[in-house]
């Protein structure tokens, strides 16, 4: 029984020796984790530019917010050594108040340009650059800088040379329409736009597909009578080509009409000086209807498109039996002049 006793003593003590142990070396294990994970989160922070970050954030705790615009025509200039292309800068504050540009800079990432500081810059601008073409063509890349915060302005210096002219396969030469609308036809180079003119004014601008074919109607409808039509191709740079071919075509659309039998004037008789609602049914191709009534004119709209034109209309001072005209205007600019179409019982 004794013997027992001692042994289950010597089995408590070395127990209580190893729980002290285990104590003993707790403290030393978690220290060294925390050490590991401190010189973990250093390598980290220094790869990660860290101290980078910490400088931006700064800043912006430091410095007021503000906001960095750029402001320019087109990001797009010939490669001719002249050609000038202005920058603006405009960098505001919190309060939309204008920051000086002084503090501004400017860096060409990629490229080779000249550029300058404006001596004009405008009012409402913090900087203005005055950036000139190279005859060199490439792309530029320009950074424009403030107290951490840039943008960048992608440039290109492009070859000035003329596209290709485009082809002209309808209509023919001398066709007659009986629309101000008629289609146009051709082919243009990929990627670029055509240009339709008739009388040598831009009609019509439209992008070509990946064929470069093109089918479409004028945009704008021309008038009674004989027209020059051409084309043109314009790239995605501004240049235009040299002109296609040109032919005439002729244009003879149906007069503008008016249905005289469901013309409607409310009220009628009417009170004298007072406003009256008329209203006119017309033909499909009316763009433009004007009442006249004695020597004033009264335009009215076709507010559903519907072909039926509607408005109001003042009745004279005097009573009587008065007669209302209109002139009435198709499409492509044709206009007739419609006497008597109705009458208005003035009391």
């Amino acid at each position: 029984m004794l013997g027992i006793l001692i042994l289950e003593f010597m089995k408590d003590e070395q127990e209580d020796k190893l729980l002290k142990a285990s104590f003993i070396k707790s403290p030393i294990l978690a220290f060294s984790i925390a050490l590991l994970v401190i010189i973990v989160g250093i390598i980290s922070f220094i790869y990660s530019n860290g101290f980078e970050t910490i400088k931006n954030n700064w800043i912006n705790l430091v410095t007021p917010s503000f906001s960095l615009a750029l402001e320019y025509d087109t990001p797009f200039i010939p490669a001719d050594g002249q050609s000038q292309l202005l920058v603006n800068i405009i960098a505001k504050n919190k309060k939309d108040q204008l920051i000086s540009g002084e503090e501004i800079k400017t860096t060409i990432i990629e490229g080779e340009v000249n550029w300058t500081v404006s001596n004009n810059t405008p009012a409402d601008v913090s900087k203005q650059i005055i950036i000139t073409a190279s005859e060199k063509v490439e792309k530029v890349i320009i950074s424009f800088a403030l107290n951490g915060k840039n943008k960048l302005l992608n440039l290109e210096i492009f070859d000035p040379i003329l596209p290709p002219s485009p082809i002209l396969t309808g209509p023919k030469a001398d066709v007659t329409f009986s629309t101000s609308n008629p289609i146009i036809s051709g082919q243009n180079p990929v990627g670029t736009r055509v240009e339709i003119y008739i009388d040598s004014i831009i009609n019509t601008v439209a992008e070509t597909g990946d064929s470069g074919l093109f089918s479409l109607p004028l945009e704008k409808p021309i008038g009674n009578g004989t027209h020059t039509l051409y084309i043109k191709t314009i790239n995605k740079y501004g240049i235009r080509s040299n002109p296609s071919n040109s032919v005439n075509i002729n244009i003879k659309t149906p007069d503008p009409e008016i249905d005289l039998n469901n013309i409607r004037i409310k009220p009628n008789p009417v009170t004298s000086n007072e406003i009256f609602y008329i209203f006119i049914p017309t033909s499909a191709d009316t763009q433009e209807v004007i009442v006249m009534l004695e020597d004033t004119k009264w335009p009215l709209t076709d507010k559903y498109r519907s072909s039926i034109f509607s408005g109001i209309v003042k009745s004279p001072k005097n009573p009587g039996l008065y007669r209302l005209s209109a002139i009435v205007t198709n499409g492509g600019g044709d206009s007739i002049l419609a006497n008597n179409i109705a009458s208005v019982i003035v009391e």
